[in-house]
Order: structure tokens, then sequence, then C-alpha cells
């Protein structure tokens, strides 16, 4: 994905050709004094703002948004957006307990679900990699292709067994796990990943349905960016 150095910033989407784009680079044909007479300086930012309007001209795709100087998609994804380390917000986030029913939790898990507070994100051109930390043996590691393909990993509630799973992008950007785990407890479960328009907070929204009983379960789960 090419990147181009615009009063400053720099813009992440391919937007050569959009009326946007066009403007902006306008913009820094212009002399000093030429921006002066707009009141505008060449690294201003409220300068930028100024000549960008709060509504996306024509040519641009609806939604589009400056985010810490790079020109996005509100509430999608990019490969730097989401990397990183994520640390849970307890009181934004859901309770767990009737997933933990859901899936017959022992007593021990529980307890030690609760330092699971550390998320590590890796979102590339290749793969979908989350590190769900806890400490030892507790960790939850999972990496997925882009391409689709079918992964296997342990099961996430640590007992005997796997799940296969992939990682695909909603219609809106979100990248979207969904896995299934059979018996015992088997069920499916599907996790999308959900970045605020300020890139500082990150909603996990959780879907699970087992297959035993068929109840569904929902929760979301907040990180704040560390």
């Amino acid at each position: 994905m090419a990147s181009t150095k615009i009063a400053g910033y720099t813009t992440v989407q391919p937007l050569a050709t959009c009326a946007l784009h066009q403007t902006l680079q306008r913009m820094l044909k212009r002399s000093p004094a030429a921006l002066a007479t707009r009141n505008l300086h060449p690294l201003s930012f409220d300068g930028l703002q100024s000549v960008v309007p709060s509504a996306p001209p024509a040519g641009v795709p609806r939604g589009m948004s400056l985010r810490r100087g790079r020109v996005v998609m509100q509430g999608t994804s990019t490969a730097t957006g989401l990397t990183g380390t994520w640390k849970k917000d307890k009181g934004r986030s859901d309770s767990m307990d009737q997933a933990c029913e859901a899936v017959q939790l022992s007593w021990v898990l529980r307890k030690a679900l609760k330092l699971l507070s550390t998320l590590e994100l890796e979102d590339t051109e290749e793969r979908f990699t989350t590190r769900l930390k806890a400490g030892g043996i507790m960790d939850v590691v999972e990496s997925y292709r882009w391409d689709g393909t079918v992964v296997t990993h342990k099961r996430r509630d640590k007992r005997r067994g796997e799940h296969q799973g992939r990682v695909y992008r909603t219609p809106e950007g979100h990248p979207c796990i969904d896995v299934e785990f059979d018996n015992p407890i088997g069920g499916f479960c599907k996790d999308t990943f959900q970045l605020s328009d300020d890139g500082e907070s990150l909603t996990q929204i959780t879907e699970m349905t087992m297959k035993e009983s068929g109840e569904d379960v929902r929760y979301n789960t907040v990180y704040n960016r560390a």
C-alpha cells in the first residue's frame, strides 16, 4: 500500500484518484505567501482541516477520516491500527459469567480467566495473530492467514482437544476469527475486532453458540491501547 507525505501527514489509503487527494496536492503547490492569504500554514493541522470537508467530497468513500495524520476508513483496521498491546478495561467490558456457564468452565479456570487482561495483536498483510496473556500455560496464542486457510489450535478453555478456525474481514473491514470446537462441550465462536475512530480503544465482540443446547452467548470485551 503506497504512502504519500501531505503537509506533514501520511496517507495510507490509495487516494490517487479521489478529490480529497487532489485538493491536498494543490495545497502543497501553493507558496507560503499564497497560503497565508487563506490563513493557512504548510504544516498546520488546523489549516489542513479547513480544506478537508467534514463530509467526504465526491469521489471519497463514505466513512473516511483523518486519524493521527493518516487518512483511513472510520471503524476499520489498518496494518498498523490494530497491531500493538492492549489492556482490558474491566469497567467497560461485559461479564463473562454466562460464557463460563455455557462451556462449563471449572472454578479454577474462572479465577485464572481474570488474569487474562493483556491482548497483543499483530495484523500484517499475511496473517492475523492474537496473544491473550496471563502468564505461562494460561496464555492463548492463535495465528491465522488472511488467505482463508483453516488452522488448528488447542482449545481456549484448556480442555483436551482442538478447534478449527479461520480469519476474514467483515464487509466493514473488521477482522473476524470464526472457530468450531468439538465435544466435550462443543460449539461455535466468532470474535470480531472493532477499532475506535481515534485508534485508542478496541472492542472484541464475542458470539458463541453451543452445539447440544443451542444456547447463544454474546459479550463485549473492551481494551485500551497500552
